[in-house]
């Protein structure tokens, strides 16, 4: 079961006030109100590490190379006529 909890900054202490702005990393004013949220650790995913992180982009540079091998040759020129239209269609207003 999820914890929430809604506090007024005019009713927090001096010290709770200097925790909050702490946690926050910026000053917190009279008209706000401090949220706080008590949730399962489960809920929150722990960062890959560096050797998952470059499994995974192995796993997106390879998966992209299987799909260019499939795609058909076209020539530079064609590819950068490709990449100048689409950039000048980005550019276009939309309707």
């Amino acid at each position: 079961m999820d914890k929430n909890i809604l506090v007024p900054v005019t009713q927090l202490t001096p010290l709770q006030r200097q925790v909050a702005e702490s946690l926050l990393g910026e000053p917190v004013s009279d008209d706000e109100v401090l949220g706080i949220r008590a949730a399962k650790a489960a809920m929150v995913k722990p960062a890959a590490g560096a050797e998952a992180r470059k499994a995974i982009v192995a796993s997106i540079v390879s998966h992209a190379e299987r799909i260019e091998a499939s795609l058909p040759y076209i020539s530079a020129e064609e590819e950068l006529a490709l990449i100048e239209e689409a950039i000048r269609a980005s550019r276009l207003p939309q309707s």
